[in-house]
């Protein structure tokens, strides 16, 4: 009876300690915060798409406690106002960088999150969370999925000021988790350079003011 009860009291411990460890395994709930940096000059982008002022804009993602079950990280996503439109968004694509690997090499360069992680990046539709904006996308294996980690994300607009308030999308897979509130730059506006065919049409309309006037004059005269 004694080694029984023995045996049985051995077996009760080793499944305690079994439950105990796979607990302690279990990955804890968590959720992320979205935080807007700051915004910096980006001279090296000067120009480019017709625009003449480029800003970089810097953004970081962490992983906090909270939430009600294990979550993931495949995408993050920033959803930007219609004014960008999918030719403005592909030039800023070129400007994009994540976690010390900006495309362009300036400004943040040499700036990475908690550990080195990659990323690629996309501009215009996502169709499985119906935004419209900028995405990176997870492509190497190791992942934001601990808590008091952090990686940093940015891109280029031809613009420095905010008052918009976009929403953030973390996904794993096809499952979005929205932040509302994350300042995205405003619309361009007044940064844009002419084409030439706007200037020629400008010029001609300017010509044709200039003529009108001259044409007054000379009735006006003709008539004293």
């Amino acid at each position: 009876m004694k080694r029984l009860l023995a045996a049985a009291l051995i077996a009760f411990c080793f499944l305690g300690l079994t439950s105990v460890n796979q607990a302690a395994a279990q990955p804890a709930s968590y959720i992320f915060n979205i935080s807007f940096v700051s915004t910096s000059p980006d001279a090296a982008n000067a120009g480019l798409g017709g625009y003449d002022n480029w800003y970089q804009w810097l953004y970081r993602v962490d992983v906090v406690p909270g939430g009600t079950a294990h979550n993931g990280f495949s995408h993050f996503t920033l959803e930007l106002p219609d004014c960008y439109d999918a030719d403005l968004l592909q030039v800023m694509a070129l400007t994009a960088g994540a976690n010390g690997l900006p495309t362009n090499g300036s400004n943040l360069s040499g700036l990475t999150g908690d550990v080195f992680r990659q990323y690629s990046f996309v501009s215009g539709y996502d169709g499985s969370t119906e935004s419209w904006g900028v995405k990176w996308n997870n492509i190497g294996s190791d992942s934001l999925d601990m808590i008091g980690e952090y990686d940093y994300f940015w891109f280029s607009a031809p613009i420095d000021n905010t008052n918009y308030l976009g929403t953030g999308l973390v996904k794993y897979g096809n499952n979005p988790i929205y932040y509302d509130s994350v300042l995205v730059p405003d619309c361009p506006q007044c940064h844009h350079t002419p084409e030439p065919a706007s200037l020629s049409l400008l010029g001609l309309g300017l010509l044709g003011l200039v003529r009108k006037r001259i044409l007054k004059i000379v009735n006006k005269k003709g008539t004293v």
